[in-house]
């Protein structure tokens, strides 16, 4: 293989990555705040860890000058994170739940301290406040798509327990949103169109559309306004969401089975 094939293959990927369209990386999550110590002045250079529980993947930054950081592109999931700066107690966030493309605060104030002590704050007294955007919508969970009766095994479904959204009686049978026709919502999957080309905002299997199987999808986001100019293209509503990294515990519980 010569030289300059070599070289195309290997920016080939490059570009594509670079040339991801925004929709694709808003099915993330991520992690931001402003780090201070006890007299209200900002911490800089304090590091930053985001632990994915599931995976053991791990993120970190510091934080600039200003105090604040960010920390992006985390796949939806449970996470430990970590803040510990030299001459302060560690703080630890547990078990804190990122949703799709939830922007969690995490604004924290650090004691000084002479020893090395850690200070554990529970995921659950975190209040998922969205500082970042104005959107409004609600995430449909993997516990409310295990435990909730799908006559049609249709995840898309459970859009109706969205505010504002209610079944239309048209013989497409999709969903209206704040009185929006139904042709004019959006589906994603993993940040990608999975829109009907010549019917487009529809839920119910499409030539176009990808059926979802609710085994293979962890969650997703009902956006119904205010919507960020990655979700546009429709006024409806917006429904994006992520497929299931719920595989592996699938195929354990078969093993499981057929062990017995």
């Amino acid at each position: 293989m010569s030289s300059d094939r070599r070289t195309a293959l290997i920016v080939l990927p490059v570009l594509l990555v670079l040339c991801m369209p925004e929709r694709v990386l808003a099915q993330r999550a991520s992690v931001t705040g402003t780090i201070q110590d006890s007299t209200g002045a900002v911490v800089p250079l304090a590091k930053v860890t985001a632990q994915n529980k599931a995976t053991g993947i791990s993120r970190s930054a510091f934080t600039a000058d200003s105090g604040s950081f960010r920390i992006s592109s985390l796949a939806p999931g449970i996470y430990d994170v970590r803040i510990e700066k030299n001459g302060f107690k560690t703080v630890e966030y547990s078990q804190v739940e990122l949703a799709v493309d939830q922007v969690q605060n995490l604004d924290t104030t650090l004691v000084p301290s002479s020893i090395q002590e850690t200070i554990t704050v529970k995921g659950e007294s975190i209040a998922a406040i969205d500082l970042n955007d104005a959107e409004t919508g609600n995430t449909i969970t993997s516990q409310q798509i295990e435990n909730l009766p799908l006559i049609l095994r249709d995840p898309y479904q459970l859009t109706l327990l969205s505010p504002g959204a209610i079944q239309s009686s048209s013989i497409f049978g999709g969903f209206s949103v704040n009185g929006s026709r139904e042709r004019n919502n959006n589906f994603l999957m993993d940040g990608t169109d999975n829109n009907d080309a010549e019917i487009p905002g529809l839920s119910l299997p499409q030539p176009s559309l990808t059926a979802l199987n609710p085994d293979s999808v962890q969650e997703f986001q009902v956006i119904t306004s205010n919507f960020l100019p990655e979700f546009g293209r429709n006024t409806g509503f917006c429904g994006g969401h992520r497929e299931q990294e719920r595989q592996q515990r699938l195929s354990r519980r078969r093993l499981l089975v057929w062990a017995l």
